[in-house]
């Protein structure tokens, strides 16, 4: 890995909604709340958290499409809020972005070939190369030169994922930011999608920004995993030991709902039984540990502290004052929150 392309430093993001009699009252809702995080030029992070949770928010923000209320987003050393039109037009070359729904993301009136030769000719590429340049970058992704007249609608959904990762690499950008790229396709056809972003990465050194809901997904392509909750980052490791010891009983929720092949081990799996399905003040200011609604170890003083973002091993940091211990929820949580993990 290379040294840090992406700096998110305190980052946060907070939205006023107007509620209660004649909307006169003000909530503040906290869409992504004091963010720190890093990406290194040539690796993966995967952001993972459940709808609402801030994802998008965060990767529209590093994209400069949503204005901070405070912290920094720096790329490549430069806070890209503080840059100019033309420099910001650089930027734009630089980040790139796969989106979530593969039909909804193009132009349905526009043929396939002209939807990956448009940043190609917002940059000034030269006309009498593009359709070459945009047949290689066809063959490059799975789908065939030839059909670089037809529309939108003559394609799968993975074809047309396939058709927007052409796109996001026409310009060759150093950070692709990959919102949710496969939910919306099948199992099989997700696989394929993710071996080709992993192809791409290593042919042209790529660098992904990868959010999904899924840990399933993320495992196979990610180098380090953030998790988010309520606009928090609440657990951050490498791969490895992310998967083997999560340590937030919100990761341990996640990963309870992955499924297992086998249906003896799932049946006899023990999964953590979480106290309510939605949170309580989801977003908004408010005391304590924004899990602890939900957190099926949680004390009385989790509802009155914030648990600091901490190292509780070498390469692993989690924001938990109990955390899980061998992948499981076993007996009660000790009684002094500044009990560590041995």
């Amino acid at each position: 890995m290379g040294k840090d392309l992406l700096q998110v430093k305190d980052l946060k993001v907070y939205f006023s909604k107007k509620s209660g009699f004649l909307k006169k009252k003000q909530d503040e809702i906290r869409a992504v709340d004091k963010v720190t995080l890093s990406l290194k030029a040539g690796e993966t992070l995967g952001i993972v958290g459940e709808s609402g949770c801030g994802k998008s928010t965060l990767a529209r923000t590093i994209m400069g499409l949503e204005k901070p209320t405070s912290g920094t987003v720096l790329f490549e050393g430069q806070d890209i809020f503080s840059l100019n039109r033309k420099q910001m037009h650089q930027l734009r070359r630089d980040i790139q972005m796969v989106f979530q729904d593969p039909f909804s993301s193009l132009n349905p009136r526009m043929k396939v070939g002209d939807i990956i030769a448009a940043p190609l000719k917002a940059y000034g590429y030269p006309n009498k190369g593009i359709r070459k340049k945009v047949s290689e970058l066809m063959d490059l992704v799975g789908i065939k030169p030839e059909y670089y007249d037809r529309l939108p609608h003559e394609f799968s959904g993975g074809q047309c994922q396939r058709i927007g990762i052409a796109r996001a690499i026409a310009l060759k950008p150093k950070l692709i930011v990959c919102d949710e790229p496969v939910s919306a396709l099948d199992v099989s056809i997700q696989a394929q999608i993710i071996n080709l972003l992993k192809d791409l990465q290593k042919e042209f050194h790529l660098t992904y920004l990868f959010i999904s809901h899924d840990l399933s997904v993320v495992k196979n392509i990610a180098n380090r995993v953030a998790v988010i909750y309520l606009g928090k980052v609440v657990e951050f490791a490498e791969n490895e030991s992310f998967f083997n010891q999560p340590f937030h009983p919100y990761t341990h929720m996640l990963l309870s709902a992955i499924p297992l092949p086998d249906p003896r081990a799932e049946k006899a799996r023990n999964r953590i039984a979480i106290k309510n399905d939605f949170p309580v003040n989801a977003g908004s200011a408010s005391r304590g540990c924004v899990f602890y609604s939900r957190c099926p170890i949680a004390q009385d003083y989790c509802r009155e502290h914030v648990p600091e973002f901490v190292n509780i091993t070498a390469d692993h940091r989690a924001a938990c004052f109990y955390p899980v211990k061998n992948n499981s929820v076993v007996g009660e949580a000790p009684s002094d929150p500044r009990t560590s993990v041995k």
